[in-house]
């Protein structure tokens, strides 16, 4: 993933990145090494005042920042990514944050990364509030234009932009709420209280460190191409950049093979969209670009199941497998992906018809529709 990490240290200093503004980081980046890349200066000027939303934020709440993102500043690409975000954390320990305050198009997004009822409740939110309540992967998000919007502000701003410029008056509502959970997960802590690492996150990384392992200890060879989290392939729809999870490149029984893993949790079934289907065709049209884009570049695109993944691979039985075990099983997992492509197609689907064996298909049988 092609991210420059800046540290931006005051609301003051918002607009500079290690004494750069972002047009001059796009300027000297390679993605304007080509004359058919378009730098439209009016988007970074609207990606610099939406980071400015959050570090009015980070100023209010008194945040400690581990680290600052902006994408695609690295990466070849004839479409520049205009988004960012920005990690929240309660000190400097906590590496992963508590919050994400992600920016992207029009949209100041705030994510909870812990959205337990201890911490975050949905419903007492809307309720009390009356602001919408969203979800993204696992977590629970919250648009600032709704905000916006419930104060009857949203549209006297130009273009509907955000602007760090904003009173505090702006910001009541959503500086109560972040009070809140910050203060429920600081007593959680303070009590000797621990956050584990879950989810496909943590599959994720399991698998990566696990590939870069097996395969890395096999071949002893720098062509090892490995990645967790690239951005290779432009939205049709959008414009964005899309993510495979895992990228692997190796020479297996003297053929080279490459291959992208996306790890698939509850977001990508219908069912978690029953309530917005808009939503559910977006997520199904990332998709399909993402398949579509591996089999014009020969990729094997592998579909897999994070709970089987999780059941089978990362547990045996019910409790965690050794490490050597769980490689056993990655590489097992691997080969048996090879040989079922054999070289005629380029899409794999791993479910598990149990807690003990994973399956394999070469057929699209995941669910797509609404049940």
């Amino acid at each position: 993933m092609a991210w420059h990490n800046y540290k931006i240290i005051t609301l003051e200093n918002v607009k500079k990145f290690d004494g750069k503004s972002i047009l001059d980081c796009y300027l000297g980046s390679n993605i304007c090494d080509s004359e058919r890349t378009i730098i439209a200066p009016e988007k970074i000027q609207k990606l610099e005042n939406r980071i400015g939303v959050a570090w009015k934020l980070k100023e209010l709440l008194n945040f400690y920042i581990p680290k600052n993102q902006l994408k695609d500043l690295i990466r070849e690409t004839l479409c520049p990514s205009y988004t960012a975000c920005i990690y929240a954390a309660i000190d400097e320990d906590d590496r992963d944050g508590i919050l994400n305050i992600s920016i992207e198009g029009n949209t100041v997004r705030l994510e909870f990364r812990h959205a337990q009822p201890e911490f975050f409740s949905k419903e007492e939110i809307e309720r009390q509030y009356g602001i919408k309540v969203g979800f993204q992967g696992d977590w629970f998000t919250i648009d600032l234009r709704h905000i916006l919007r419930k104060k009857g502000t949203l549209n006297n701003l130009p273009e509907a932009e955000l602007c760090y410029e904003l009173d505090d008056s702006y910001f009541e509502e959503i500086t109560e709420i972040l009070t809140k959970y910050i203060k429920s997960i600081s007593e959680f802590l303070n009590s000797g209280g621990k956050f584990a690492p879950s989810g496909e996150s943590k599959a994720e990384v399991v698998l990566f460190k696990d590939l870069n392992k097996l395969y890395y200890n096999e071949t002893k060879s720098s062509e090892l191409f490995l990645t967790h989290g690239a951005r290779p392939i432009t939205n049709p729809h959008t414009g964005n950049k899309l993510e495979l999870d895992i990228q692997l490149n190796i020479t297996h029984n003297d053929t080279p093979i490459k291959m992208a893993i996306e790890i698939q949790g509850r977001h990508h079934y219908p069912k978690e969209y029953q309530n917005n289907p808009k939503l559910w065709e977006s997520v199904e049209n990332k998709h399909q670009t993402k398949i579509n884009w591996c089999r014009e570049n020969e990729v094997i695109f592998v579909w897999l199941d994070w709970q089987a993944f999780n059941d089978v691979v990362i547990k045996d039985g019910t409790n965690p497998r050794r490490m050597n075990s769980r490689i056993e099983s990655v590489k097992s997992m691997i080969e048996q992906i090879i040989s079922r492509c054999n070289g005629e197609h380029f899409y794999i689907e791993i479910f598990a018809e149990n807690k003990n064996l994973l399956t394999f298909s070469s057929e699209e049988r995941r669910p797509k529709q609404f049940p």
